[in-house]
């Protein structure tokens, strides 16, 4: 793999400003009236921000999975986050990146595609785009995902303050998730055949915090490193689940799979605002 230069740029509207970098496509930095809505990166805790996670979601069986009937071995999280996008497009409140397959991704990931990323300001946040187009001659199978760590306390308060409420209930027991980090101890906390589409991280007690929408998602997951008092939590919506010890070898058969003939285009979005 060869290294690109890595750019950055900022977006802004109003008193919301972004900070976008090329590398991963991410969205970096997102302050609203000067304050920052997105973790910073800090490797005591989790160097990553808010990555994109494609073509696969957490770490596959072995390492490995079978395409066409050959064996890949795919990176956990998948390749997306760790490489340079080209950056296609910039107006003043938002950026569209490009990540091309290359002999480096088909060594891995044997599809010829197109993967866009746009991000956006929004009035009291951001939103982002996940675009994905089969430029290949045969159908191609793929995940994606967000990883969006946010400040959590967000203006001295305590993490045990903070619930994320689902909008529809998601199981029997399950509407509110009011967080602990000891609820972290098995990593992270998964939520398959999501009814949502929007949660809030709130305080219970003054009602303030985030609303995270998404679209076109079956999982949404619930992180922090566990085993210390870790100032973030990730909000994670996923197209598909993580491997598991009884998951199938090949790519095309994994539970919520996405399949794109050629020349269709898939999008995935999911925003953020304080409220």
């Amino acid at each position: 793999m060869e290294s690109s230069p890595v750019s950055h740029y900022t977006i802004t509207k109003g008193s919301v400003r972004g900070i976008v970098s090329s590398k991963g496509g991410e969205l970096i930095s997102l302050s609203v009236g000067g304050r920052e809505m997105l973790w910073h990166g800090d490797e005591k805790y989790w160097a990553g921000r808010n990555p994109t996670l494609f073509p696969v979601i957490g770490c596959l069986k072995g390492g490995k999975t079978s395409i066409g009937g050959r064996e890949y071995a795919i990176t956990k999280h998948g390749f997306a986050r760790d490489l340079t996008f080209e950056v296609t497009d910039v107006q003043p409140d938002q950026v569209t990146m490009l990540l091309k397959d290359d002999p480096y991704t088909r060594a891995m990931y044997p599809y010829s595609f197109n993967l866009v990323i746009t991000h956006r300001i929004l009035e009291n946040g951001f939103s982002t785009t996940l675009s994905v187009e089969n430029t290949d001659d045969r159908d191609i199978f793929f995940g994606i995902g967000g990883h969006t760590g946010f400040v959590c306390p967000m203006s001295g308060d305590a993490f045990s303050d903070y619930d994320i409420v689902f909008n529809k209930q998601e199981t029997k027991h399950i509407s509110p998730l009011s967080l602990d980090h000891a609820l972290f101890k098995h990593d992270v906390i998964m939520f398959d055949n999501m009814r949502s589409d929007s949660v809030k991280l709130i305080n219970r007690h003054t009602g303030r915090g985030i609303r995270f929408d998404f679209e076109g998602f079956n999982v949404f997951a619930v992180w922090q490193p566990y085993g210390q008092d870790t100032p973030f939590v990730c909000l994670e919506p996923w197209s598909m689940p993580p491997d598991s010890e009884d998951s199938d070898v090949a790519l095309e058969n994994k539970p919520y799979i996405t399949a794109l003939k050629p020349n269709e285009t898939q999008s995935f979005a999911y925003s953020a605002v304080n409220i």
